[in-house]
């Protein structure tokens, strides 16, 4: 009868241990996560403002365009008279 409850005692003591083991564990992953997490919230921003910084470059480029056309336009009517 000892024998039965020192084994139970020590099959709870070995759970108890298992369990706190898997308590950090689950700690360092939800601390893990959250830097992840962070990280792709950063990414995000970064993204953001990539194509934000593309788009300026490609209104640049139209107006440089569109610029230079009408310049070409006004070139070619004075031209023409």
């Amino acid at each position: 009868m000892q024998q039965l409850m020192f084994e139970k005692d020590v099959k709870i003591a070995e759970l108890e241990l298992h369990k706190s083991e898997l308590e950090i564990k689950v700690k360092r992953l939800k601390d893990r996560k959250s830097e992840f997490e962070d990280q792709v919230a950063q990414f995000g921003i970064q993204i953001t403002e990539a194509r934000l910084e593309l788009q300026s470059t490609r209104a640049c480029r139209k107006l440089a365009l569109a610029f230079i056309l009408s310049w070409v336009f006004v070139a070619i009517v004075f031209l023409m008279y």
